[in-house]
């Protein structure tokens, strides 16, 4: 992937850089007051680190999977139809 980047010339490279920022700004412009920053969900959270202090939990090492504790925060926090992607 990199032997291809650099193939590419230096004002070609400056010009999808370019559209790529005025495409992040639109974006972050489109969600602007529907996102929060929730300081409470941090990375020891939402990934499974959280889980390896917890019994039973800490038998499992699966890297698609989100902590128990950040499920036991969404239940207490939203709908529960919210986090159950797979229920009919």
């Amino acid at each position: 992937m990199l032997h291809a980047l650099s193939s590419i010339s230096a004002s070609d490279q400056y010009t999808h850089l370019n559209e790529i920022i005025c495409l992040d700004e639109q974006l972050l412009q489109r969600f602007t007051g529907k996102c929060v920053i929730q300081p409470a969900l941090s990375h020891l959270l939402v990934s499974l680190q959280a889980n390896k202090t917890r019994p039973l939990y800490c038998w499992y090492n699966d890297k698609k999977v989100f902590s128990a504790s950040l499920i036991e925060y969404l239940r207490r926090h939203t709908y529960r139809e919210n986090i159950e992607p797979f229920r009919r």
